[in-house]
């Protein structure tokens, strides 16, 4: 296993950051949530002229995709995938679950880009389960990512539908869908409706320039008249 992997498996579900500095003369990691980098006190700098700005425009995410690649899906409480006796009740409910899902970022405008932040480790309640309950070898290779209590060392789990005190539980409740992209800031509203339109535009580049009155020519120009004979062709040119 490599720290790449571990980062990105991690990293992906609570928004983590890897970075490197120097404290007391010795370089260290740190992998920490983002607003450990944004916390900053903010300075105020009046009237600073000639200011160069950049926009990152791969950073106007069109979709994200979360969840996990290694995930079954139960439609509506029917067990259509690896039937087998422990898997869960819960019905699949899109942003309710760690199965893999693509969403709509919606908006005027999109860099035409995907924020991916979906993992490869085993976080589904009926992965999980088929391992620990029915003893499912084709899992043995596979890495687990899993949610527990730290003054019980139990795993935790969570009802997730009315009545909470009934009902099916499904394990790592903190790494469903939507609590994952509730971590991350984007630009505008998710939807998973998928639905085809062509009222968006995708970003390119901008150019903005205060207007000169000064350079604009105000008196009257008569153009030439195109819309009668001999239309431009009076020595016979195009004869």
């Amino acid at each position: 296993m490599s720290l790449n992997e571990i980062v990105n498996n991690i990293g992906k579900k609570y928004n983590l950051w890897l970075f490197a500095l120097t404290v007391d003369n010795q370089s260290i990691l740190r992998l920490e949530e983002e607003s450990y980098l944004t916390q900053s006190d903010v300075i105020r700098l009046d009237n600073v002229r000639e200011i160069e700005s950049n926009t990152n425009l791969k950073k106007f995410y069109a979709t994200v995709t979360v969840g996990s690649s290694e995930a079954d899906r139960d439609l509506e409480g029917v067990k259509t995938v690896d039937v087998y006796d422990s898997m869960s009740d819960f019905p699949y409910i899109a942003g309710m679950s760690t199965c893999q899902e693509t969403w709509d970022i919606t908006g005027e405008c999109t860099g035409g880009t995907t924020l991916d932040i979906l993992t490869t480790w085993v976080i589904d309640h009926n992965k999980i389960a088929a391992a620990i309950i029915d003893n499912d070898d084709d899992l043995d290779e596979d890495i687990f990512l899993i949610q527990y209590d730290k003054s019980t060392f139990k795993a935790s789990s969570e009802r997730l539908t009315e009545p909470l005190t009934g009902g099916p539980y499904i394990y790592n409740p903190e790494l469903v869908n939507m609590r994952v992209l509730d971590r991350f800031r984007l630009q505008g509203n998710l939807t998973n409706n998928f639905i085809q339109n062509t009222d968006k535009f995708e970003i390119g580049t901008t150019n903005t320039s205060g207007p000169h009155t000064d350079d604009f020519q105000w008196e009257p120009v008569e153009l030439d008249d195109d819309s009668s004979g001999p239309f431009f062709n009076d020595n016979n040119r195009w004869d």
